[in-house]
This record gives C-alpha cells, sequence and structure tokens, in this order.
C-alpha cells in the first residue's frame, strides 16, 4: 500500500527534564534534618520529662553541679507531673541539710512561667554554725521566672546549731521546731506576694499574709495572728509589718491570759541588734493568770527600750493596784521602777527601787546571767505585818546581798528593828538551798537555825535549831514567852507541808505560866498520822500517843 500524504507534521519529542539545582537539594536536606532534630526533641523531652530514668539523670547532674556533700536517694516518677525523692543530704563543716520524702509536682515552665501545683515535704532539717555576725541582705529577691505556688506543706521543720567537733545534734534540746507548715503565694520581678501562710510552734499557731519587694529598698507590707496557750490561758495576739525589709515597724496587741497587752518595736533583721526600740504596755495583768502557784496581781507594765551595745535598754515600771500581804495571797508591793539591760547573755537591773505595802522601800541593783545572779539590795523602813498577817508590825532598815559564783549563789543579810535583829547565811546549787546560820536577836533572846531545802521535784526539807530565852511575839502575832528548846524538823513541800517534826522544851515561859516537855508530830495538813506528845502548861498537862 502506498503512503498517502496528509500534510501534518508530527510534534517533536519533549526535550529531557533539567537536573535539580544543588540549593533546592540543599534545603530539602535541611527540612529533613530539621524534622529528624524535632523529632529527636521530642523524644528527648519524652524521656526527661515523662521517664523515671529521665527524672534521675536530670537529678544526677544537678547533684553535681551543687557540690561536695550532697546525696540524692530514691528518686521516683516524672520531672513534670509527679516527682518523689526519698532523701536529700547536704553535709559540709558549716551546714547540714536532711530533707525527707518530698512529692513534687509542677506544670513544664511553658512562657516563661513556673507553676508549683503541690511540693510536699515531711521533714527538713538545717543545721548551720552560729558565726555571731548579722546576716547581710541580698541584693535582690527576684525570681528567674515568675513563680505561681498553688500549695507548699512541710510536715516537720528544724533549725538548730553545729557545733565543730561536736556530734550532730549535740544542741538538739535547743532546736527551733515548727510543724505543719502551709505556704500559698507566688513572685514575680515586682514583688513577691504570701497569700496565705501557717505553722504551729510549740506555743501555738501563727498565720501570716503579706507583699515583699523584690529589689532595694524591699517594701514590706504584712499582717498575721496568733493564738496559743500560756498555762491553762489563752493567748491571742494580732500582728502587723510596715515598711522596709531593712527597717520595719511592728505593732502586735492582744489579749495575754485576759490581759490586754500592746507592743510596738522598731526592727532592722540585718542589725547586729535587730531590734532597735520597744515599747511594751500591759493593763491590770493578774500574774497568778498565768503562773498558779504566783500570788494575784493586778499591774499595769510600762517598758521603753532601746538599742544600746549589743543589746537593748531603757526603763521599766510596774504599778501594782491590788497589793496585800502573801498569805492572802498578793504582792506586797504597790509599785517599782528600774532601767533594765538585756544582753545576750546577761540582763542588769539598775537604779531600782520598789515601794512596798505598809511603807517602807528596797532599793539596789541585780545582775542575772547564765543562772547566776548577783544583787545588793537596801531595805528601809519595811512593816513585815504587810508582808503577812501573822507578823509584828516593824520598821526594818538593812542589807541584802546575793553573790553569784560558778558553784551557786551565795546569799548574805542583816535586818534591824528596834526591838530585835536578824542575820543569815544561805548558799543555792543544784536546786538546793543549802542554809548556813539563821539568827534572830532581841534583848535577852536569840533562836538560830540551819538546814536544807530543796526547789524541785519533791522539794524536801530538813531544818535543825535551838531557841534560849526566845520571846515569839517579838516577831509573831501571839503570847509573850522565855522559850528554850531545840528542834529537828524534816520532809517536803510539794503538794503542801509534809513530814515531821521534834521539839524538846527545856524549862520555859509562855503567857506567864511555866512550860516543860517534849513533841514529836508526823503527818501533812490534812492528817496526823503520828504523835507523842507530854506537855506540861502551868497546872495543865497534855499527854497524846
Amino acid at each position: 500500500m502506498s503512503s498517502v500524504d496528509t500534510g501534518i507534521i508530527d510534534p517533536p519529542p519533549p526535550p529531557p527534564p533539567a537536573p535539580s539545582s544543588p540549593r533546592r537539594r540543599w534545603v530539602r536536606r535541611v527540612l529533613l534534618l530539621l524534622l529528624v532534630l524535632v523529632a529527636l526533641m521530642g523524644l528527648a523531652a519524652w524521656y526527661f520529662l515523662g521517664t523515671t530514668a529521665g527524672a534521675r539523670l536530670v537529678v544526677q547532674q544537678a547533684t553535681g553541679f551543687a557540690g561536695e556533700g550532697v546525696k540524692v536517694e530514691g528518686v521516683e516518677g516524672r520531672l513534670f507531673g509527679g516527682l518523689r525523692i526519698q532523701r536529700i543530704e547536704v553535709d559540709r563543716p558549716d551546714m547540714y541539710i536532711l530533707v525527707q520524702d518530698v512529692e513534687f509536682d509542677t506544670a513544664p515552665p511553658l512562657f516563661g512561667r513556673v507553676d508549683v501545683r503541690k511540693l510536699a515535704v515531711r521533714s527538713i532539717e538545717v543545721r548551720t554554725v552560729s558565726t555571731g555576725a548579722a546576716a547581710k541582705i541580698p541584693v535582690s529577691f527576684k525570681p528567674p521566672y515568675p513563680v505561681r505556688v498553688e500549695e507548699l506543706r512541710i510536715g516537720e521543720l528544724r533549725l538548730g546549731e553545729l557545733v565543730r567537733g561536736a556530734p550532730r545534734d549535740a544542741n538538739r534540746a535547743k532546736d527551733v521546731v515548727i510543724r505543719d507548715l502551709f505556704v500559698k503565694g507566688g513572685g514575680d520581678e515586682r514583688h513577691w506576694n504570701l497569700e496565705e501562710a501557717s505553722a504551729v510552734t510549740p506555743y501555738g499557731r501563727g498565720r501570716v499574709s503579706g507583699t515583699l519587694g523584690t529589689t532595694a529598698p524591699f517594701d514590706l507590707q504584712a499582717k498575721g495572728d496568733f493564738a496559743g496557750r500560756f498555762g491553762d490561758r489563752d493567748v491571742n495576739v494580732a500582728l502587723v509589718a510596715k515598711g522596709q525589709l531593712t527597717e520595719f515597724v511592728a505593732y502586735a496587741s492582744g489579749d495575754i491570759g485576759g490581759t490586754p497587752a500592746t507592743v510596738r518595736a522598731t526592727i532592722e533583721p540585718f542589725a547586729p541588734v535587730p531590734v532597735r526600740s520597744l515599747d511594751a504596755n500591759a493593763r491590770g495583768l493578774d500574774v497568778r493568770q498565768l503562773l498558779p502557784d504566783a500570788p494575784s496581781t493586778k499591774l499595769d507594765v510600762e517598758a521603753k527600750l532601746v538599742a544600746e551595745g549589743k543589746g537593748f535598754a531603757g526603763p521599766v515600771r510596774l504599778t501594782n493596784a491590788a497589793p496585800g500581804p502573801i498569805d492572802r495571797p498578793r504582792l506586797p508591793v504597790t509599785a517599782a521602777t528600774a532601767r533594765v539591760r538585756v544582753l545576750p547573755e546577761r540582763v542588769e537591773v539598775s537604779d531600782a527601787r520598789v515601794e512596798l505595802s505598809g511603807g517602807g522601800s528596797a532599793t539596789g541593783r541585780a545582775t542575772v546571767e547564765r543562772a547566776r545572779v548577783q544583787a545588793d539590795l537596801q531595805l528601809a523602813g519595811a512593816n513585815l505585818a504587810a508582808l503577812h498577817t501573822q507578823l509584828q508590825p516593824t520598821r526594818l532598815t538593812g542589807a541584802l546581798k546575793v553573790d553569784g559564783t560558778p558553784q551557786g549563789q551565795r546569799i548574805e543579810g542583816s535586818l534591824a528593828d528596834p526591838r530585835f535583829q536578824v542575820e543569815g547565811r544561805a548558799a543555792v546549787a543544784a536546786d538546793i538551798v543549802t542554809i548556813d546560820t539563821v539568827r534572830v536577836k532581841h534583848r535577852g533572846g536569840s533562836l538560830t537555825a540551819s538546814g536544807t531545802v530543796g526547789l524541785k521535784g519533791r522539794r524536801e526539807f530538813r531544818l535543825e535549831g535551838r531557841a534560849e530565852h526566845f520571846d515569839p511575839a517579838a516577831i509573831v502575832k501571839t503570847r509573850p514567852g522565855d522559850l528554850n528548846f531545840a528542834f529537828t524538823t524534816r520532809g517536803t513541800l510539794e503538794g503542801g507541808p509534809a513530814g515531821e517534826a521534834k521539839v524538846d522544851l527545856a524549862a520555859s515561859r509562855f503567857a506567864g505560866l511555866p512550860a516543860l516537855g517534849r513533841i514529836h508530830v508526823a503527818g501533812d495538813a490534812k492528817r496526823v498520822r503520828d504523835a507523842d506528845i507530854d506537855v506540861t502548861l502551868g497546872a495543865a498537862r497534855l499527854l497524846a500517843k
């Protein structure tokens, strides 16, 4: 068959594809690499944030950065979303910290913010070596990121001293212990906001809230309250603080055992003496409401103290609107004034003057240092009948001296009335008063005694002595006499006097009648459990067994 020419020309074949440029190939490779890196970062984030192994690795690295003496044990859970640490210990020559049973739940730090949902710690123990230097204020309190804490709880916070060369808990009895600590709040670059904080101390529960600036002068605004017990009495106090962290004024007002009281203090926390001034007032204070064994009082107390040297000092004044004799029981003092100086381990009282019931006064000075007392007192015109209803009216004048030594306190006194004189020497050591001698002299007669009296526990006592031509009416409200006797007595004072007494009465006279005999009794204020009495008074004779 012959071909037919149609007049249509066939199109040329398409050209081969152009090769890719090197630039496009690199773009694709970079994008692929970025995708791989993102995937790897996601896997790494999942490893670090979502696994226990990742959390342990992060904690291990942080422990290495913290330096020597840091150990972390028992890490479980995830870095974000629920982390538990059994034990964190920092053991260094000048510091020891032990943190036990930590539960930490926080959200990932997105958008430059840290949100702590919960941080719970069973116990924290902090011990540091005391240098005696004042604390230094930080340059700034700014957090690296805004922080929000919804719940922080610490079961027990124990703060104590670390003594070089001594066991770690050598001073454990002096630790400050705070329990059930709760904190809620947050902070940013401008200020910290403490919405709520509370804790339980050995004296009661306290709460506080407020704000603190993160940069100097660190503006401070805070308020709080405290509710507790002193003895068997309620204590309720409201607190307010205003100023800057370097110096602020604190106000406290409340009710202490039924007594209203106010305190105004200027405080510089970073000064060698933090309390720069203190004004305290209390009205109608009944000491017996706080200390059941104390006499009843109605005291107005005023104190104005300012910083001085390493302590603070100033005048203190007491006035008692309800004075009375000690056997009623009341305090036989109407007013007292003194200048008080309080140092870290020493209290000094100077220019003291005490106005006594029934007239008379006591003046002098005293120093208390580590349970040692030194005092010099002068008594003028004291009326014993105003001090105790069974004593005779007097105008006693004399001196009383207390000299503290490492072994205890030595006490010496000499008092005189127109009718008699009293002299005595005693010592106080190991909670025992040792009476070397007490001698009461009047015209033609005397009474001497010695013995011991315990100050703690059962308060055991033992006394012995003798009288020669002694007239008890010279001191006590009773019939006149001319007594000659020897006596011994022993027992306890806890819960009331109890024990035994023996008196051998030689030829004497009482109420104008001759007297002779012996007395031996044993028992307490409620019951005589043993008696052997044979006493003759005039024509009468008493026999009891």
